[in-house]
C-alpha cells in the first residue's frame, strides 16, 4: 500500500494527537504527559496554520504528519516546523522530505520566505536530513531543568503581575532573538494561562519573567541591562516558585542561545541542569 500527502484541517486534533503519541513514543525527551490539550494549545502558540501543515497516510491511516506555523521571523513572512513525527514502521524512507516539500508551494503561494525548525543536536540523522535538503544551522540552543526545591524564597524586589501587552516594554532588554517558542508573538498567541511577573523598580517593571504552566517551561527571564547582577532575576524566580502557577517538581528553561555565557551562568548559579541542546535551522524557500 502507498502513502499519500494531505493537507489538514482543524477538526483532525484528535486524530493528529494519536499519531503524536504513536511517533513520539520513543522520542529522546519523555512525552507522555503530554494531554491532547496542550498539544493543540502548543500548536495555536506556535502560529499553527492547519491547511499549510500535511498528514502522512498509508491508505485512510494518519502515520505521520508536518504542523507548520506561520509568522513574521526577521522581519519577513516565514513558516516553522512545529512538529514532525513519522511513526516507527514508517521511518527511513524519505517521508519527512515528502510532507515538507508537498508544503511548499502552498507555502510560496502564501509569500512565506524562510522555513525555520528546531532539532536536538544528538539527532544526527535528522541534521544531515535537513541538510541535504537545503537548511543551514543557524545557531544553537541549549536547555535547562530547574528542581523547585533548589529555590530559595528571597525577593529583593517588589514583584507584579503584568498583562501580556507588557511584553513589548522588554524588546529593547533583549540580547538575542528568542527562539519561534520563546518569542513574544508566540507567547502573546497562548490560549490557555501563561504567567507574567515584573519586578518594580522605581515604580516601573525593571525585569521580566514569563511561566507557562501547561508545559512547566520558564519560556523568558530578561533583566534591563543597568539592573543586571543585583538580584532581580533570582527574585523574579523565586516569586515564580511561590506563584499558583508553578505546577509540579521542576521547571524546565528552554532555548538558550549557547553564546550566552551570562545568562547560562545565572541559571547554574540558581540551580539550573543541563538536559538537551538543539540546533536552529533555516531555509529559504
Amino acid at each position: 500500500m502507498g502513502y499519500t500527502f494531505r493537507f489538514l484541517s482543524p477538526d483532525q486534533k484528535e486524530e493528529l494527537f494519536e499519531t503524536f503519541l504513536d511517533a513520539f513514543g520513543d522520542y529522546a525527551i519523555d512525552m507522555s504527559g503530554y494531554r491532547q490539550e496542550t498539544f493543540v494549545n502548543r500548536a495555536i502558540k506556535n502560529g499553527i496554520d492547519f491547511e499549510s501543515s500535511v498528514g502522512l497516510y498509508e491508505g485512510d491511516r494518519m502515520v505521520g504528519y508536518t504542523l507548520v506555523g506561520i509568522d513574521t521571523w526577521k522581519d519577513v513572512l516565514s513558516a516553522y516546523d512545529i512538529g514532525t513525527g513519522i511513526t516507527k514502521p514508517h521511518r527511513g524512507k524519505g517521508l519527512a522530505r515528502g510532507m515538507f516539500e508537498h508544503a511548499l508551494p502552498r507555502l510560496r503561494g502564501l509569500g512565506v520566505k524562510t522555513f525555520v525548525l528546531e532539532v536536538l543536536q544528538k539527532n544526527e540523522p535528522a541534521i544531515r536530513a535537513y541538510e541535504k535538503t537545503g537548511f543551514e544551522i543557524t545557531r544553537g540552543f541549549d536547555c535547562f531543568e530547574l528542581p523547585w526545591e533548589r529555590v530559595e524564597g528571597i525577593e529583593t524586589q517588589a514583584i507584579v503581575p503584568l498583562e501580556r501587552e507588557s511584553l513589548d516594554l522588554f524588546e529593547t532588554a533583549l540580547d538575542w532573538r528568542p527562539s519561534w517558542e520563546n518569542s513574544f508573538s508566540s507567547i502573546k498567541r497562548i490560549p490557555d494561562d501563561v504567567s507574567l511577573y515584573g519586578a518594580l523598580i522605581d515604580g516601573a517593571p525593571r525585569g521580566l519573567i514569563v511561566y507557562y504552566p501547561a508545559l512547566k517551561w520558564i519560556l523568558s527571564i530578561v533583566v534591563e541591562r543597568d539592573q543586571r547582577r543585583r538580584g532581580v532575576g533570582r527574585s523574579l524566580v523565586s516569586h515564580l516558585k511561590g506563584s499558583a502557577g508553578a505546577a509540579g517538581p521542576r521547571a524546565s528553561l528552554v532555548n538558550i542561545q549557547h553564546d550566552d555565557s551570562g545568562m547560562i551562568g545565572f541559571a547554574e548559579r540558581l540551580g539550573f541542569e543541563y538536559f538537551a541542546s538543539q540546533y536552529e535551522m533555516e531555509l529559504e524557500i
